[in-house]
């Protein structure tokens, strides 16, 4: 497995608890969805 492979294992992981996170703070699942894709995309590049 590499790093990116490893990385992303590990955001999936968590993947469920954030959307729940994100959607009872919005009360909204698309802009939950969106919240945790750009987690996800800010959480890759570093």
């Amino acid at each position: 497995m590499t790093g990116r492979d490893g990385d992303l294992a590990t955001f999936e992981g968590h993947r469920a608890r954030l959307l729940a996170l994100a959607y009872r703070m919005l009360g909204d699942v698309g802009r939950a969805e969106d919240v945790v894709q750009e987690a996800w995309v800010r959480w890759s590049g570093r």
